[in-house]
């Protein structure tokens, strides 16, 4: 074991308890290129900034990092008010740590990660999307833009969200639909895997979107499974719409495939959707769909049961709120984060 294994164990020891322990690690960096927003101050251990960074032809805001590098950002300790879709463009490994931003003006997401080649880690971050019709966050690979950088894909990038509160997503069937996070990265590119810990979302529409591809047809997800671990959703606007909290999967049942990915559920709830049918619109399939989970009741309430359909899903998703509150809130997360992992 090394002497940042000892460290990393030790703080993770000291930070949370036994029940609350965080499972996801951030990954591992090289030397990372060192970014702390908002302040002009920016670290990284090459000769020169070029070597590292290239700037993108649609804005010298915008930064494409070049796939070889490992990225750390430290958001700014104000909150910003974003105009336009907030990117994320290359990289190896991307850590992005804390941060509030309020969506100001039309966009279609509020924060993009696109062209990463190992992971993205975002911790600690408040997405405030403030009634608008878009995604907090999503996830991108955009093949133009890849060869235009002279990014090849060779392995496929994980993800990882962590304490994270995502609020005011709104979204409807005929225009935007509205994700806390969606995976963006198309049938033929793919991601490896999806985690989130310790995360509340606030919709009116959906939440949860872990497929390759966004029309009905093969599921798509991520290859080595989607991990949902204390998670919960509240209903933006009650009523507005029937919240689809975690869409897990396309079609009917004959149209999608006979075991889709691994899905592993844990201290997974779902805000109380309006509709009578709970079981059929807190995870898809929705009310468009005659199959799905069995809606059950213990000791602890209603919760959805994947044990009859003979797909990799273990856990369940239950009704309602976490008996302790909100897994994230606004005073631990956004403006008030502080990392549990070393930097």
């Amino acid at each position: 074991m090394t002497a940042i294994d000892i460290l990393r164990a030790a703080q993770e020891e000291r930070w949370l308890d036994s029940e609350r322990r965080l499972v996801f690690h951030p990954p591992r960096m090289a030397s990372p290129y060192i970014i702390v927003a908002g302040t002009g101050e920016t670290r990284f251990p090459r000769p020169t900034t070029d070597d590292a960074v290239s700037y993108l032809p649609e804005g010298s805001s915008l930064r494409r990092f070049n796939p070889d590098l490992d990225v750390l950002i430290h958001m700014p300790t104000t909150e910003i008010a974003i105009t336009e879709n907030a990117h994320v463009l290359g990289g190896r490994h991307v850590r992005l740590i804390g941060g509030k931003l309020i969506r100001s003006a039309t966009m279609t997401s509020m924060i993009a990660f696109e062209l990463q080649t190992g992971s993205v880690f975002i911790e600690g971050m408040y997405l405030d999307v403030a009634g608008g019709e878009c995604d907090a966050m999503a996830v991108r690979w955009d093949q133009g833009v890849a060869d235009e950088a002279g990014i090849l894909r060779t392995t496929h990038a994980g993800i990882i969200v962590q304490h994270c509160l995502m609020e005011g997503i709104d979204g409807v069937s005929g225009g935007v639909h509205g994700d806390a996070l969606q995976n963006q990265t198309g049938i033929d590119q793919g991601i490896d895997f999806i985690r989130v810990e310790n995360v509340t979302f606030e919709s009116t529409y959906q939440g949860i979107f872990p497929l390759n591809g966004t029309t009905a047809g093969p599921d798509e997800g991520p290859a080595q499974g989607l991990w949902l671990r204390r998670v919960n959703s509240r209903d933006y606007v009650a009523g507005a719409e029937e919240l689809i909290s975690y869409w897990f999967h396309n079609g009917d049942v004959t149209a999608r495939s006979s075991n889709l990915y691994p899905i592993h559920l844990d201290q997974v709830y779902a805000g109380d959707p309006q509709s009578a049918l709970w079981q059929d619109s807190a995870t898809i399939p929705n009310d468009a769909y005659d199959w799905g989970p069995t809606l059950d009741t213990d000791a602890e309430g209603d919760f959805l049961d994947f044990s009859a359909l003979g797909l990799q899903i273990t856990g369940k998703v239950r009704r309602g709120q976490p008996p302790g509150g909100d897994f994230a809130n606004a005073a631990s997360v956004g403006l008030n984060y502080h990392s549990p992992w070393p930097v």
